[in-house]
């Protein structure tokens, strides 16, 4: 039942994110990062959709969005802690812990 939404959503803001914070500052860590952070969680959206529609189970697709969201997580908590700006930093610490959660929920439930 459109397991994929989650990941696609965080993937689709945080690609937003990165092009709004370079066209607003010209800040190319964040450019680079919102971009490439949001094409693999994009990406882990689609292989989810594929797998689910082929075979009925998203391995491989749960594991690429919870690394890619928790890594996204563990990125802007290391941020928060250099810089206490809360802004980005802890919507995306909060959204990127809870699609991790999410999806090490789904992959458990699929091996069992």
């Amino acid at each position: 039942m459109h397991e994929e939404r989650p990941v696609l959503l965080l993937g689709a803001l945080t690609t937003f994110g990165g092009v709004a914070a370079f066209a607003r500052v010209r800040s190319v860590p964040s450019l680079v990062a919102g971009v490439g952070l949001g094409s693999m969680l994009v990406a882990s959206s689609a292989v989810i959709k594929r797998q689910i529609d082929d075979n009925g189970e998203a391995v491989l697709g749960f594991s690429s969005a919870a690394l890619t969201s928790g890594a996204l997580a563990a990125l802007m908590a290391y941020r928060f802690s250099k810089t206490r700006k809360p802004m980005p930093a802890l919507p995306l610490i909060v959204a990127g812990s809870l699609c991790a959660s999410y999806y090490i929920y789904k992959l458990t439930k699929s091996n069992n």
